[in-house]
């Protein structure tokens, strides 16, 4: 380190010493931690110990996010168990955000999200109830985590819903902005076959804006990703095992989306135009506005992945259904990466589905990296930590 680095270094431990600044997270989840903690570290004890569930870090921020970003970083399990049955449906999705103040989830490294669902990392899971159904809060980004939901009673549940009708311009959703990335949901029980993975409903009055989803996988839920609102746009999406993989209620927009191994069809109502380069086995073709077929849609297809059984859906060197057949930066910009953060394309071409072959191996996302922005006054009661990636 030259010598005016290090003085500036100096500087700055002695500036940050000086102000009178609380930190303003990130916030960890560790299952083994217990209540009391102000979350700003992963551990287990102490003042600063970890929120000992998703639910106690929501809670935690009253009324409303702080200013910039907000990370919740679930970072431990319990002895071994890494379920997080805490209630995050709805009800606590009742704080301010805004388009520069919003909230990130994303597990640290050794906790995001796998395909097969990992239950050896951090998941969230409801039995008979909706897992993460968001209510008013609209400025939340998902990334890298893992959803199982199990019903065994009949009723339709949802495993994660973004936009709903109590969004409204008066509660601040006039520029609502919901992403979804890298996640994957199971669905499992023995009487599901209403249960829905990603969701998305119309907004209330005065509503706007969008919601995401990318790099997604859903496999074993009778309905993968359904919306009703065109303000979803999905991308290289891979939904496995459903009686239904898409559907579409209002005219939302599917590029680069992957549907096999179910027992219905894959592509169900009139999508959004630019809808492109979507895949199924089923042979029921695709219908987008005009009604007219989805451009570049590939009917009927085989697709090889490395262990459809067990639910390894990455896709396998041998597959000619999706490989190189997806259309580049579906999404203007959005993501470059699949759901292991590899780079896109592997190959020459982007895949269809959320695993792009040939890139990095198998691997998960990368831990949260932060650099001290600092108080904008000596006066402030806060300083930001920026993340690097």
């Amino acid at each position: 380190m030259g010598a005016d680095l290090r003085r500036a270094f100096v500087c700055l431990v002695f500036l940050l010493a000086a102000l009178p600044c609380a930190a303003a997270g990130p916030y960890y989840v560790h299952l083994g931690s217990t209540v009391g903690g102000d979350g700003t570290a992963c551990t287990t004890t102490g003042a600063t110990r970890a929120f000992p569930s998703l639910r106690a870090a929501i809670d935690s921020f009253g009324a409303s996010l702080p200013a910039g970003e907000t990370r919740i970083i679930p970072c431990g399990c319990n002895a071994g168990n890494c379920a997080d049955s805490s209630d995050v449906n709805q009800l606590p999705w009742d704080f301010g955000s805004t388009p520069t103040d919003y909230l990130v989830i994303e597990p640290d490294a050794a906790n995001f999200a796998r395909v097969p669902l990992d239950t050896t990392r951090y998941y969230l899971t409801r039995t008979n109830s909706n897992v993460l159904y968001g209510n008013v809060t609209c400025h939340v980004r998902v990334r890298g985590l893992q959803i199982r939901i199990v019903v065994n009673d009949g009723i339709s549940y949802v495993a994660l819903k973004t936009l709903n009708a109590n969004q409204t311009a008066a509660n601040g959703c006039g520029a609502a902005d919901m992403r979804v990335e890298q996640t994957v949901i199971e669905c499992a029980g023995i009487s599901k076959a209403s249960t829905i993975g990603f969701h998305a409903r119309p907004m209330g009055v005065g509503g706007g804006g969008s919601t995401r989803f990318a790099n997604i996988f859903a496999y074993d839920c009778p309905q993968g990703v359904a919306a009703d609102t065109t303000l979803l746009s999905v991308a290289n999406s891979t939904v496995y095992g459903a009686s239904f993989g898409y559907i579409a209620d209002a005219a939302w927009t599917c590029k680069n989306c992957l549907s096999a191994g179910g027992t219905g069809i894959g592509f169900v109502g009139t999508f959004g135009l630019g809808t492109t380069n979507n895949a199924e086995d089923d042979g029921n073709g695709c219908t987008m506005t005009g009604p007219v077929s989805c451009a570049n849609h590939r009917t009927l297809q085989t697709f090889t992945f490395v262990n459809a059984a067990t639910r390894d859906l990455h896709l396998a060197g041998t597959d000619a259904g999706a490989r190189n057949f997806g259309l580049a930066d579906p999404l203007s910009g959005f993501f470059s990466n699949d759901f292991d953060g590899a780079t896109r394309p592997g190959e020459s071409v982007w895949d269809i589905g959320a695993d792009e072959f040939g890139s990095a191996p198998a691997g998960g996302g990368t831990a949260p990296a932060y650099i001290i922005l600092g108080c904008k006054s000596r006066a402030c009661s806060s300083f930001r930590l920026l993340p690097l990636n």
